[in-house]
């Protein structure tokens, strides 16, 4: 607890500090490889970032489902390979990021945030075609979304296809 709170009050020097004197037998695999993935987030070490993160998952994979806690964590799956998706990100690593997204969909319940998640990393990368594919399935699974179709339209902007761009916001 006291690592999350050096976390959460952006100590991370201490937070390293602290969890670099504890083992992993000190404390279940998905607290430790949780804490780990997020401090190698907030420190940007990506690379210690994805072999953390790929610990999680088969920590979560390995949780049984015998209390409402581990029940709740198997449900995070999304956020870890979202997560993963991030750092590949950081790492220039696209095709990865893509692959780690395209899982976080696969377990997620909200696919929406996820396919925006794919959207703006694409918009990031200036990677327009992407983009528009991501926010097109993104409207199809969250029809009423107005920041969707802004995001279709700011797509077709920048592959100039003003009128697909204007009928997006239309």
């Amino acid at each position: 607890d006291l690592i999350w709170a050096y976390i959460l009050n952006d100590l991370t020097k201490e937070a390293e500090e602290l969890f670099s004197s504890l083992s992993k037998e000190e404390m279940p695999a998905f607290d430790y490889y949780n804490i780990a993935s997020n401090l190698t987030y907030f420190n940007k070490k990506y690379v210690k970032g994805t072999d953390a993160v790929e610990k999680l998952i088969i920590a979560i994979d390995e949780l049984p489902e015998d209390s409402e806690k581990n029940i709740s964590r198997k449900k995070r799956k999304d956020e870890m390979y979202s997560r993963m998706a991030y750092f590949y990100q950081e790492l220039g690593e696209q095709d990865k990021m893509a692959q780690a997204y395209e899982k976080a969909l696969e377990f997620a319940d909200d696919k929406g945030a996820v396919l925006t998640n794919m959207a703006q990393s694409a918009f990031r990368n200036e990677n327009y075609e992407k983009a528009l594919e991501y926010t097109q399935r993104l409207v199809k699974e969250k029809p009423d979304s107005a920041f969707g179709y802004d995001l279709i339209a700011w797509a077709c902007f920048y592959l100039h296809r003003d009128q697909e761009a204007y009928d997006a916001v239309s």
